[in-house]
């Protein structure tokens, strides 16, 4: 029982804090409005927005709390009392303290967003040095393993050794996985599945010579099975950034909310975003249609927002505002993070560099452990196939999904050819 109320008080804190950014830019919008944060909680009880589960059983315990003390002030300190995130319990006992003092709530939520816009960056820039240190230890890890296998005392086994390699590479994969998690990429479980897949069956084909050509099959057929998911996906999210883009352009123009957005669906080329327009049209409860046309996890929470504040706030659509700051947020970060893959492309190049040169260098001295050409020349090519899978991720959403990985997998087989045609 212990256990289990740990457990889920864990849960609720990962809750509360993965949705705090999100929780703040939406009450900035209606702060915006006029509205305060009791509104905000009558949206969420009411499932007009959606902000996980956690903030759902807040906005109930709120609504309980203040019909029993008869203030919202008193009611937020008291919530404050019991929630396990701290960044979110001191948010609410300051949010009741300027609620009874000067009363301006706007502008307090307004620098608390831009603190966690700031926390935001720090975060990814956290996972970003977890990658660089994955990257840099794996290049010391294969040139280690290198080394355990020319040892007179002790010869590493091939599949050892690829073991280790394959281990490494998935540590990377979901060191990225997390990083994109964090950036509100949509990425399918399939799509994992049949990263983990091909990387699982490239371990274990290059055991074989002749198997090893086989992988830009295996390749290809899992790019044809993924490849068309990701895509709409991507063509989703982007579309969903030029509704909001447009209806904001439109609405600084001076024309009203709910007649710009309703254009800006309108002359969508996507039958999804049609749909919404006709179901709008028709006075559709918005939240279940986004749900019925299942838009990617960003498109998804940026157009609620936009559109569930709509329901409560005027007609300048100043709640717009930061919906588009958000988006611009999240656009910047994963700029800063793709330039950062160029690096790692390079740490992938320097990876097949060194083996092969620490390879050619090893064939010129004596040895008391014989070389085995065809283990060095999988670590070669394995290596750099692993090493690459955290790349590919982050650039493409999804490794087998990627036009890039079969670049990928064939300067992977030209490594593997190019060692094997060395003379021992």
């Amino acid at each position: 029982m212990l256990l289990r109320v740990l457990g889920k008080r864990r849960f609720l804190h990962k809750c509360y804090d993965d949705m705090f950014l999100d929780f703040l830019v939406q009450l900035a919008s209606f702060e915006s409005s006029g509205l305060k944060i009791y509104h905000l909680f009558e949206s969420i009880r009411r499932g007009d927005i959606e902000l996980g589960e956690c903030y759902s059983a807040l906005s109930n315990q709120y609504t309980v709390l203040e019909s029993s003390l008869g203030a919202p002030h008193l009611a937020l300190r008291k919530i404050a009392e019991s929630v396990p995130s701290s960044e979110l319990s001191k948010f609410l006992r300051d949010y009741s303290t300027v609620l009874v003092t000067s009363g301006n709530t706007k502008y307090f939520v307004e620098s608390v967003l831009k603190q966690e816009f700031a926390r935001f960056r720090t975060k990814v820039n956290e996972h970003q040095r977890a990658l660089d240190t994955f990257y840099e230890a794996y290049l010391v890890g294969v040139l280690v393993l290198m080394f355990l296998m020319v040892l007179p005392i002790w010869g590493l086994l091939p599949l050892l050794g690829l073991l280790v390699i394959y281990a490494l590479g998935m540590t990377g994969y979901f060191f990225a996985y997390r990083l994109c998690v964090k950036l509100h990429y949509t990425i399918p479980g399939y799509v994992v599945f049949s990263d983990i897949l091909f990387s699982t069956l490239g371990v274990a084909l290059a055991m074989s010579f002749e198997a090893m050509f086989l992988l830009p099959a295996i390749l290809l057929v899992l790019h044809a099975t993924t490849r068309k998911h990701v895509a709409v996906n991507n063509i989703l999210e982007q579309e969903s950034f030029r509704v909001i883009y447009d209806t904001y352009s439109q609405v600084l123009m001076g024309r009203p909310v709910s007649t710009a957005l309703l254009e800006s669906l309108g002359s969508s080329s996507s039958a999804r975003y049609r749909l919404l327009w006709f179901s709008l049209m028709l006075g559709v409860n918005p939240k279940k249609v986004l749900k019925m046309i299942k838009l990617p996890k960003l498109a998804f929470k940026v157009l609620l927002f936009s559109l569930a504040t709509m329901l409560y706030s005027s007609a300048e659509g100043k709640h717009l505002v930061h919906a588009v700051d958000y988006l611009d947020e999240i656009a910047s970060v994963r700029k800063q993070v793709r330039e950062k893959t160029k690096q790692y492309v390079l740490y992938s190049f320097v990876v097949i560099f060194l083996v092969v040169v620490a390879y050619i260098m090893l064939l010129r001295i004596p040895l008391a452990s014989p070389l085995d050409k065809h283990a060095f020349s999988a670590y070669s090519s394995i290596g750099f196939l692993m090493v690459m899978l955290p790349v590919v991720l982050i650039r493409d959403g999804g490794f087998a999904s990627s036009r890039s990985a079969i670049l990928v997998v064939f300067a992977a087989l030209t490594s593997y050819l190019a060692m094997m045609n060395l003379a021992i």
